[in-house]
């Protein structure tokens, strides 16, 4: 599922001293119902079967879901792309986790440096709104670190909110998102590739999406937004929220949308062989195990003593009608039907 996989990947001290190596899933590790959550959103990223960005590279970090770990896991992001700045302008950090819920009285200085130098370096972060706007005292985002681009718009986290299939707004996505993606009845693969999981909901698996999409689009020999540093991040931000990236489908939310148009897959045109289309645009087709039954008991049989020519209608009125005709010379003409 995972082809294109970084020779070296991220782990905080705190994941790596329970032992824990960047390549394992331990979301069960967080709760039964976190199971294989990693695995699941890395895969709507860039899995192969339901991935977005299926050439891009991962790059797998490990962090404890306790204490300010998750702010250690950007810390190692950053430290990364400082060591390797020819992934700068060419990278994305997708979290589909969060740190909880907003308070006040909780210093985050050092959960936006972190996040402010990684996005300084042209690297966007996309991040989910939150699962609990079925909650009426939570519509609205309030979890960390998505808050912080609410609270401040030159703070430019790409935050996104889920709609179902029909584009109508998930009645559990909390509001204030940049953009949406389909984030109910999603498919993935988790811990047998065989055996795709169904039926699983939650921004978690729609922050992936986007930033899979990010992935492609810096990945153009022409990227569809400046990327002139130090406003990357910012541009993708604002091209996300326009029409180039995305539509209202229904409702107010604005959805995904990778610019591929009809133009770009066109419907390939039936072949119109010969005898195959009748009555103007009713096309006619006849499968070949049929033909052959028709030439084998009926049409040789049928042909033998009629002269030097013979043609005979099958199936009137069917999909499958159909005339065959034969010419013969002197020397092949049948004279029994032995």
């Amino acid at each position: 599922e995972f082809p294109n996989v970084a020779d070296q990947h991220l782990i905080t001290p705190l994941a790596a001293s329970k032992g824990w190596k960047p390549w394992e899933d331990h979301s069960t590790d967080h709760g039964k119902d976190q199971a294989f959550h990693g695995t699941c959103a890395a895969g709507k990223a860039v899995g192969q079967q339901y991935g977005v960005a299926k050439n891009a590279k991962l790059v797998v970090v490990a962090f404890a879901n306790e204490d300010d770990d998750m702010i250690s896991g950007f810390e190692e992001i950053y430290k990364d792309l400082k060591a390797h700045p020819e992934r700068q302008k060419h990278s994305v950090v997708t979290m589909s986790m969060v740190s909880g819920r907003y308070d006040p009285k909780q210093d985050y200085t050092r959960f936006r440096q972190v996040l402010y130098g990684i996005m300084a370096m042209d690297v966007p972060i996309v991040v989910g709104a939150g699962n609990e706007g079925d909650d009426h005292n939570r519509r609205k985002i309030d979890n960390v670190p998505a808050i912080f681009a609410v609270q401040d718009r030159g703070f430019p986290l790409i935050v996104v909110g889920s709609v179902d299939k029909d584009g109508q707004r998930s009645a559990w996505s909390q509001l204030g998102e940049n953009t949406n993606a389909v984030g109910q009845d999603i498919t993935c693969l988790e811990d047998d590739p065989s055996q795709p999981t169904t039926g699983i909901r939650g921004t978690s698996f729609t922050t992936p999406q986007v930033a899979g999409q990010i992935a492609n689009w810096l990945a153009m020999d022409k990227v569809p937004f400046d990327t002139t540093s130090p406003y990357l991040v910012g541009n993708v931000r604002d091209y996300l929220e326009s029409d180039a990236a995305g539509w209202v489908r229904s409702g107010d939310s604005r959805v995904l949308w990778n610019g591929v148009t009809e133009a770009d897959n066109p419907q390939i045109p039936v072949k119109r062989c010969w005898g195959l289309l009748r009555d103007g645009d009713t096309y006619m087709y006849l499968e070949r195990d049929v033909l052959a039954s028709l030439i084998k008991d009926k049409f040789c049989d049928e042909a033998v003593g009629k002269g030097a020519s013979y043609g005979a209608e099958y199936h009137q009125g069917t999909l499958n009608h159909v005339k065959i005709s034969i010419v013969y010379t002197d020397t092949t003409r049948p004279r029994s039907k032995d």
